[in-house]
């Protein structure tokens, strides 16, 4: 967890091998259970700086959500 410029709360996620990640969806919405059972983070919404893009994160009553930004289509047969 560190300072940032540009939003609330900046993060750096690491992968199990040590390498950076640029972002992760889980990691997001455990900083933002820590921010608010550690740190008394006053607001149920949260800007979190990652390396890819900056994520928004929502904390409502027990449930944390991560607004990953636009779906990106890669023609994958996936619905």
């Amino acid at each position: 967890v560190q300072h940032s410029k540009s939003a609330d709360v900046a993060m750096k996620f690491y992968n199990c091998d040590g390498s950076e990640a640029d972002m992760c969806g889980n990691g997001a919405r455990c900083l933002m259970q820590y921010l608010r059972q550690k740190r008394n983070y006053p607001r149920a919404r949260c800007l979190l700086e990652t390396a890819l893009r900056d994520l928004v994160l929502t904390s409502e009553a027990s449930s944390i959500s991560v607004n990953m930004g636009t779906i990106h289509l890669y023609g994958w047969n996936i619905p």
